[in-house]
């Protein structure tokens, strides 16, 4: 162990700790949080699957109503593989994995914010969905509808998300750099200057924001124009 970093040592360590699938000794990330099993009972969240099932029949509604069939396949094809990913996201142990699903999760919700007018482009949507304003003031406020305690779980979700990643100065534009990466690290220079110049650490916790950002999808209306 030579003391002091040579440039080999630098380069060979920041591109390890850009999207590793390993729980470093020196990280902070550490292992997904797992919901209490007790706390979650689902005999006791009868509510929240009550509300649940209705924000999905609106939806539906509101995909039967659109005129236009090609884009009602669009979105509708389009909100069923951000679910998948989602779910994948959330139930694999991989940290890697965990975070692919998370990313491709993260391109179909802007694609969907594209089509329902929420954003002008998709670059602008994905930034929004990871940006701690959005998710502590637009996020956060849907989630405090929801009753039981999945409510209360997925409102402390956000609000650690948030704080991660406002203590890790984890900005939208760093986490759209990482995702980039998915193409190969032959990025423009800007972009791969950007990279190079951060940590590469992401908690692992912050992939579960694509359960609260499916819902808050589910409880908006979905109206076309």
């Amino acid at each position: 162990m030579i003391e002091g970093r040579t440039l080999y040592q630098e380069t060979l360590w920041k591109v390890q700790h850009v999207f590793d699938d390993q729980w470093t000794f020196d990280g902070s990330r550490g292992p997904k949080s797992a919901a209490n099993p007790i706390l979650l009972n689902p005999i006791k969240q009868l509510g929240y699957f009550d509300w649940f099932i209705g924000q999905v029949n609106e939806r539906m509604l509101d995909t039967i109503a659109i005129s236009d069939p090609f884009v009602r396949e669009q979105l509708g094809m389009t909100i069923n593989r951000a679910i998948c990913d989602a779910q994948l996201c959330v139930t694999t142990q991989l940290p890697y994995m965990s975070k692919v699903f998370f990313f491709a999760c993260l391109d179909k919700l802007a694609n969907v914010m594209v089509l329902l007018n929420m954003e002008s482009n998709e670059v602008e949507a994905w930034k929004r969905l990871v940006d701690v304003q959005f998710l502590d003031n637009e996020v956060l406020a849907t989630l405090k509808g929801i009753p039981d305690t999945a409510g209360e779980y997925l409102c402390w979700i956000v609000e650690h998300v948030s704080e991660e990643m406002t203590l890790d100065n984890l900005l939208p534009e760093d986490l759209r750099d990482i995702r980039n990466s998915h193409h190969g690290y032959k990025l423009r220079p800007e972009i791969f200057g950007r990279l190079m110049g951060k940590t590469g650490e992401i908690n692992n916790d912050i992939a579960l924001i694509v359960t609260p950002l499916i819902l808050f999808f589910l409880s908006k209306k979905w109206k076309i124009t």
